[in-house]
């Protein structure tokens, strides 16, 4: 009975450590290369003085840090603005995204954090800049 105790503790633990040796390889490691393509985006908020808006556009990332996007949003006061944006991206190895975009227009430039999801095929996104006039989270789709 012994032996046979000590050959179920022992398949126990070969089990236990394969289990785990699985899920450390299950993790995804990322890097700039994980996000690459085009993008649509969909992002909604509101201003600091109550106004909703709604983002609507298309990012492309090269995979080694760089970015350019077309947005249109449609701000509280009921206009429509069109812009183009170029910028930089840095991805963890956590899959966490942090970049800066900067307007061709205005020159302004806003920063966000991201997180990828699905194998890098969408994200979702924050803007984090500091003192901006508007609160806006969103979600990325590879296209």
């Amino acid at each position: 009975m012994l032996v046979m105790n000590r050959f179920f503790m022992a398949s126990a633990l070969v089990v236990l450590v394969l289990s785990v040796a699985a899920m450390a390889q299950d993790r995804e490691t990322c890097s700039n290369a994980s996000l690459h393509g085009s993008f649509g985006l969909r992002a909604t908020g509101n201003t600091t003085t109550g106004g909703a808006l709604i983002v609507l556009g298309r990012f492309t990332f090269d995979g080694q840090g760089n970015l350019t996007a077309k947005l249109y949003t449609r701000t509280p006061t009921a206009t429509n603005v069109v812009d183009t944006y170029t910028g930089s991206y840095s991805v963890d190895s956590d899959c966490i995204v942090t970049d800066f975009w900067r307007s061709d227009t205005t020159g302004v430039q806003t920063t966000h954090v991201s997180v990828l999801v699905n194998n890098g095929k969408g994200y979702y996104v924050l803007n984090t800049t500091d003192g901006a006039p508007n609160i806006i989270s969103g979600e990325g789709t590879r296209q």
